[in-house]
């Protein structure tokens, strides 16, 4: 799970939105994958600038993000029930895995 905002449900308000910048200029609230995606690059690209792990695989690196971190339960789709539960993005401890932790 990477940080994407919320679309203020249920009061349509921009506070849990992420603000990002814009082409030509300016900046606005957004929130869902498509501003969870750039967290994920970024994590990927910090594990691969680490020479011990320059060559880490795709694969090696969504496991280890996959197996770190803390993990989040979603309670919003059904009340009292979480539906999903997923591990939030933890750079350094996927390095740790990974066996190349600072």
């Amino acid at each position: 799970a990477a940080p994407g905002g919320d679309f203020g449900y249920p009061f349509n308000s921009n506070r849990d939105q992420i603000k990002s910048s814009f082409l030509n200029g300016g900046y606005g609230n957004l929130a869902g994958t498509s501003m969870a995606a750039p967290h994920v690059a970024g994590a990927v690209a910090a594990i691969r600038s680490r020479s011990a792990c320059k060559y880490k695989t795709v694969t090696e690196i969504e496991s280890a993000f996959r197996t770190t971190g803390p993990a989040i339960k979603d309670w919003r789709i059904v009340t009292g029930v979480p539906q999903i539960t997923k591990r939030r993005l933890d750079v350094v401890a996927a390095m740790k895995k990974l066996g190349c932790a600072p």
